[in-house]
């Protein structure tokens, strides 16, 4: 009788995996996946592995500030130990900084361009090599249009629709290896509590479906990204809003 052969898992790397949409796709992805999440303090990590623990699922976790170039560093080293390519990244910068000025304090545009775009760059400069007919999906936000000024956000917006072009230009840089790079721009969430986070509270009558999304809403979409029917886009930003702004 011949033995049973198990299939390997593919590698998919989770930023921003401690919190929110990053955890909730970590605890969707266990099950199918070798999941390598990525936690920014040692205290987020400890947490996050006691709720892994009680998963079925291979994972490798790393900790630390994407934004140095030595952590970043460190996850590329552990794809050259393994001399296996990894299938996706995604990529869940740090949570929003909200501001009463319409123009803010240079701190918080730096912080916000830093999450977004600093580790978004080292990230995919050191893992891109690993990632031959992968897939990288970073994450915007629903407000993404040029048209439009913000102004509690206006640094975070800025930093978002910086990171949407930087997605296509990495998109048209990594074709030739057929990796895809893709934006989804979550709009409304229910918190992993199912409560309607108070930001988004006057959003709500904005939203023709009527509705906050739930875990399924966003699940959906980065399972069909990550699968081979999404093969042939790339470049492109998915709100993922209920038709928020439309």
């Amino acid at each position: 009788m011949k033995p049973v052969m198990t299939q390997e898992k593919k590698v998919v790397i989770i930023t921003g995996a401690f919190r929110g949409i990053g955890h909730i796709l970590t605890l969707h992805l266990a099950s199918d996946w070798e999941v390598w999440p990525v936690c920014r303090t040692q205290e987020q990590s400890d947490l996050l592995r006691g709720t892994m623990g009680n998963t079925d699922s291979t994972m490798t976790l790393f900790q630390g500030d994407l934004r140095e170039k030595s952590v970043v560093r460190s996850i590329a080293d552990h794809c050259r130990r393994r001399k296996n390519n990894i299938h996706a990244l995604i990529h869940c910068p740090g949570p929003i900084i909200y501001s009463s000025e319409s123009i803010p304090a240079w701190a918080i545009w730096e912080s916000m361009f830093k999450d977004n775009l600093a580790a978004t760059v080292l990230l995919i400069r050191a893992l891109s090599v690993f990632l031959h007919r992968g897939r990288i999906v970073l994450f915007g936000f629903s407000g993404l249009k040029t048209s439009l000024g913000f102004k509690s956000i206006a640094a975070y917006a800025a930093a978002k629709e910086s990171l949407a072009s930087l997605a296509r230009s990495a998109a048209k840089d990594l074709a030739c290896r057929q990796i895809t790079v893709n934006v989804i721009a979550p709009g409304v969430f229910l918190s992993e509590t199912g409560q309607i986070p108070s930001q988004g509270q006057h959003l709500l009558p904005s939203i023709p479906l009527g509705r906050a999304g739930g875990k399924s809403d966003i699940t959906g979409v980065i399972d069909w990204l990550l699968s081979p029917k999404s093969q042939y886009v790339t470049g492109q930003v998915i709100k993922v809003a209920g038709g928020l702004h439309i």
